[in-house]
């Protein structure tokens, strides 16, 4: 029902935002040609497509059916379902285009959408799926080896292998053919000599498609390396800007980048491994040092999530390198166009200049964001030239770069001159000598705590006002009121605000059954479902007696949730009837 609301409400979104528009539309319609007329439905297309995939996001989510969006291969798939879908439904709006245009525009769009479908499918999705596929096949035998270098080989294999299976169903599912024009065949083969590189093969993509690509890997015993043009660039670019480009692709595979691509990868691989073993690491003993015997307390509430920041955050440090390393190849394929094979740094930008722009007057030209740059694959224009100029100006190598990082990394370093480095360390051994006297303080009210008496305990107001306080290394206060085992003690912190769950937290550290089980059921109302049993499944499993069973078994807020359960509702994971009865 989820699906066909959200479908109803996106296509009643779009005809009301073409009716807003519909003149205009139509007026840039009759006035453009097959192809920027096939560019422009093409476009409002892909706009139905990803508001109708949203909704079906959206729409799983609410369903509850969230286990099915685990994997990058099932959401590619409900893509290429709504997008097969939505074709079918644009249908009717391209009929209603015919009629007030052209008869022919039904069939042009279609053969123009088949195309598209094949290039993004076999240029996008392709390489995605076949990747995700291998890891899928191949997880069962990806162990961890040592210190996980047998993980991280499994994947530069199944990199190897994804690239090597991309080219050939690249051959079949795009829609291409040779190269046979004498005047471009001329250029091509030039520099494929020039180069040394005959054995690549170049090939133009039948479609609407403004790039050039390379795929495919150089081995001594296997090559299939190929370039891919879009066949648009002969419209769009002249024998000069053309030859740039070609330059351009001849550069990446020259410095072998696509190599280097698999080893970054490895890397890349390498790096999340060694941040989550680092967080996990850090996370045992420094959960032991600060928290002591409460860190199975915390693990849950602030071990955990810290764990897993810290491992989102290596991972997304690692990927923000891996790209500044595609950018760098990108800078170096440029310099290697104009140094090397001679290529003019004007042809070079534009036509870079011209495959960037965008011909629909519906999709405005946009300033790429900071943050986009840094996930991008490629620099913007300016970039690109800049660094060119600064090469040729200053004699520099072709792989010359400072990524943001090495700056950031540069500043940092000219902050421990000696101006910067003497105020902060005036500023550590300030922070140090707060944090001593803290310990001090401390250190005196836990002497106190350990040699007083129970009614000393009771009467220390600072016990009284700070119970479940805790220092930033060791024991709660409440730990050395709990030590103590007196219920008349425990009772009296209870009523001055001691935390329940703690408390239970402690008496199941202190193999007590006994007492264990008369607070769990003393502070049963103060408790939660999911805490209450949670703590009658720590009980269950010190192997009590049969009373103790028994006594459970009896209380109003098992029973309460044992008949919830036979009614059908969830029933708490921390413990089930079946623990209880194989006591």
């Amino acid at each position: 029902m989820n699906y066909f609301l959200f479908l109803i409400v996106a296509v009643a979104y779009n005809i009301r935002k073409f009716l807003k528009s519909k003149e205009r539309i139509l007026n840039d319609l009759h006035e453009s040609n097959e192809t920027r007329r096939n560019t422009i439905l093409s476009h409002f297309y892909w706009v139905f497509v990803v508001e109708l995939f949203l909704g079906s996001l959206v729409a799983v989510w609410l369903s509850e059916e969230d286990k099915f969006l685990g994997g990058i291969i099932t959401i590619t798939g409900i893509f290429i379902v709504v997008s097969i879908l939505s074709f079918f439904i644009y249908q009717a709006f391209i009929k209603w285009v015919a009629r007030h245009i052209d008869s022919s525009v039904t069939s042009s769009f279609t053969r123009y959408m088949v195309k598209e479908f094949r290039v993004y499918f076999a240029v996008a999705f392709l390489p995605i799926l076949l990747y995700s596929g291998m890891i899928q096949a191949f997880q069962d035998d990806m162990g961890t080896g040592f210190w996980g270098l047998e993980a991280i080989g499994h994947i530069l294999v199944i990199s190897v292998l994804s690239i090597t299976c991309t080219v050939i169903l690249m051959m079949k599912l795009l829609p291409n053919c040779a190269v046979t024009e004498p005047e471009y065949l001329s250029i091509i083969n030039r520099r494929l000599i020039e180069s040394n590189l005959s054995y690549v093969r170049v090939r133009w993509i039948e479609a609407e498609f403004k790039n050039a690509f390379v795929v495919g890997i150089n081995f001594p015993f296997f090559k299939n390396q190929t370039m891919f043009i879009g066949r648009s660039l002969r419209r769009t670019l002249n024998e000069e800007e053309f030859d740039a480009v070609i330059c351009h692709e001849l550069a990446h595979i020259k410095q072998g980048h696509m190599a280097k691509r698999i080893v970054s990868l490895g890397w890349h691989a390498l790096r999340v491994a060694l941040g989550t073993l680092a967080a996990v690491m850090s996370a045992i003993l420094g959960g032991m040092l600060i928290f002591g015997i409460e860190v199975g307390f915390y693990s849950g509430s602030v071990i955990t999530p810290v764990v897993m920041n810290f491992i989102l955050l290596s991972f997304i440090i690692s990927y923000l390198l891996f790209f500044d390393a595609i950018r760098s190849q990108e800078y170096e394929a440029d310099a290697i166009a104009v140094l090397e094979f001679g290529c003019t740094i004007s042809a070079l930008e534009s036509a870079l200049r011209k495959l960037t722009a965008i011909d629909n007057p519906y999709v405005k030209q946009k300033k790429r964001s900071k943050i986009r740059e840094f996930f991008s694959t490629h620099p913007t224009l300016e970039q690109r030239i800049e660094m060119l100029e600064k090469k040729l100006r200053e004699n520099l190598p072709y792989n010359y770069y400072v990524s943001p990082y090495q700056k950031f990394g540069t500043v940092l370093f000219s902050l421990l001159k000696f101006r910067y480095l003497g105020t902060a360390t005036i500023l550590f051994c300030v922070g140090a000598f707060y944090t001593l006297i803290e310990l001090r303080e401390f250190s005196e009210n836990r002497y106190h705590l350990v040699q007083a008496t129970i009614e000393e305990l009771k009467e220390n107001e600072y016990l009284n006002n700070h119970v479940n306080d805790r220092p930033l290394f060791g024991h709660s206060n409440l730990y050395y009121v709990m030590t103590r085992k007196d219920r008349g003690l425990i009772d009296h912190y209870l009523a001055r605000g001691a935390d329940p769950e703690k408390v239970l937290f402690y008496l199941e550290k202190f193999n007590d059954q006994e007492m264990f089980a008369d607070y769990i059921f003393k502070l049963s109302p103060s408790l939660d479902d999911e805490a209450f049993m949670s703590a009658v499944s720590e009980l269950m499993k010190q192997k009590p007696s049969s009373e103790i069973i028994a006594r459970v078994k009896a209380h109003s807020r098992y029973q309460n949730r044992f008949v919830d359960r036979e009614e059908g509702n969830r029933f708490p994971a921390s413990v089930t009837s079946t623990q209880l009865d194989d006591e």
